[in-house]
């Protein structure tokens, strides 16, 4: 367990230095002084009201906000999406609340503050503030990939705390000042903790937006000083890839949300001349693992965490958390820090007698050359029967071929029947597949056929 401030009543906003840069926005290198004056003065003109939807679209607005609501004593809502719907639910979960932007959006009907132009340009630098550690910083909503969303709170000692621990194991202890790039939404608890937090504390330099593209990329990261920090998930990361684009070389890659391949980790520390570190982490959480995934399957357990175990179920502790947090995954530990992971609870599945993990076959399925994204999954039992199915992009793939490939890697009661193809999974900003959208669209293909 770590030894941080939790004994005092308050934490500072951040850590850095006045005169370190913490964020290159609109053309502009930002100080960490001249950040913290545009919080307080931020802070004094949002509405009066105890929760901010906040639905910022560029990253450095939303960590000014998100740092202005908590100063203002208010606690920040991170929906997973964007979709009126999901924003009307979570305000209505939480009220009263208006909603924090920064560019046209839908607001769901609620009351709004539009961030002006002139709120994040330079002004008086002010010191870094302080925030009582057990104020309600944010509430976190999950993806809804394994069933219902969930919401999680996080008071300011866990945002806090948890972002010096993410600091020495994302970085690992390399020396700064390092430049960083997201294709992560930063309400998501990934890009939250590794493109709003961290610079709250490492010596990072935030580069905003949230570029997806190819092109978008390479060109953010050539605007870029090294050392690069990338910060992504497999889906992206193929994606990039993919296109074939000479990129700048990144000291860091970072992925998580959903399992790298070591095929892939290879091929990309190949391509940008990086260390990919693969994040291992839950909502609930925080990040809690890394491993260096070209060369190992193991992972290591960052120090402040105890997992305890009984049977298949984990639990992980740790001073920073409100309570105990119950893992969704089954983890198998070769040693007191180092664990694999056999596939989330949710996920393991018997069909016909036999045991596999859904995480592990549709990784298999990813892998098999020309397949641009897919997913194994287990639909609802038609007449009682089991069975995996599978939905793939792939179009220079036949069923036949990526069957005979599972059948020469898995038992036969575990190769997907009836491989559906697509042109695209209803994926999430994050690359994550809500199941209830998964399901939708394989309904779909059922009526259709």
């Amino acid at each position: 367990m770590t030894d941080t401030p939790s004994r005092t009543k308050s934490a500072p906003l951040t850590t850095r230095p006045a005169d370190q840069h913490i964020a290159f926005h609109d053309g502009r290198r930002i100080t960490v002084a001249q950040f913290c004056g545009q919080v307080q003065a931020l802070a004094a003109a949002l509405p009066d009201q105890p929760y901010a939807v906040n639905l910022c679209r560029d990253r450095y607005p939303l960590l000014v906000s998100m740092c202005a609501v908590m100063l203002r004593g208010q606690c920040n809502l991170l929906p997973s999406s964007r979709q009126p719907s999901t924003v009307r639910e979570v305000a209505d979960r939480y009220s009263p609340a208006y909603v924090v932007h920064d560019a046209e959006i839908d607001t769901a009907g609620l009351g709004a503050f539009r961030i002006p132009a002139s709120a994040l340009e330079p002004g008086e630098p002010a010191p870094a503030p302080e925030i009582p550690l057990d104020q309600l910083g944010a509430i976190s909503f999950t993806s809804g990939s394994t069933g219902q969303s969930g919401a999680n709170l996080k008071p300011w000692r866990t945002l806090f705390d948890s972002t010096a621990v993410n600091i020495r194991y994302m970085l690992g202890g390399a020396a700064g000042p390092h430049e960083l790039l997201a294709t992560v939404p930063g309400q998501h608890m990934y890009g939250l903790e590794t493109s709003i937090l961290a610079p709250l504390q490492g010596d990072i330099c935030l580069h905003t937006g949230q570029p997806l593209f190819p092109d978008d990329v390479r060109a953010a990261l050539e605007r870029m000083t090294a050392p690069r920090v990338l910060v992504s998930t497999p889906l992206h990361l193929r994606a990039l890839l993919g296109s074939e684009l000479a990129f700048p070389p990144v000291q860091f890659v970072l992925s998580a949300t959903a399992p790298l391949g070591q095929e892939l980790a290879a091929a990309v520390e190949t391509r940008f001349g990086a260390s990919v570190r693969e994040i291992y982490g839950c909502s609930e959480a925080g990040s809690l693992a890394w491993r260096h995934t070209a060369h190992t399957q193991d992972w290591e357990a960052f120090d402040a965490f105890d997992f305890r175990s009984k049977g298949e179920e984990c639990t992980v502790y740790a001073d920073h958390l409100p309570e105990p947090v119950p893992l969704q995954d089954v983890l198998a530990f070769s040693g007191p820090r180092h664990f694999t992971l056999k596939g989330r609870l949710s996920d393991l599945v018997n069909v016909a007698g036999k045991r596999g993990s859904l995480a592990a076959l549709t990784e298999l399925l990813q892998d098999v050359p020309g397949v641009i994204d897919g997913v194994v999954f287990q639909p609802p039992h038609e007449n009682g029967i089991g069975r995996l199915a599978a939905m793939v992009v792939a179009p220079t793939v036949s069923a036949k071929t990526i069957a005979q490939t599972f059948r020469e890697r898995v038992d036969a009661a575990l190769v997907p029947r009836p491989i559906v193809f697509t042109d695209a999974l209803p994926r999430s900003e994050t690359g994550k597949l809500p199941r209830d959208k998964l399901l939708a669209a394989w309904r779909a293909h059922r009526s259709r056929s």
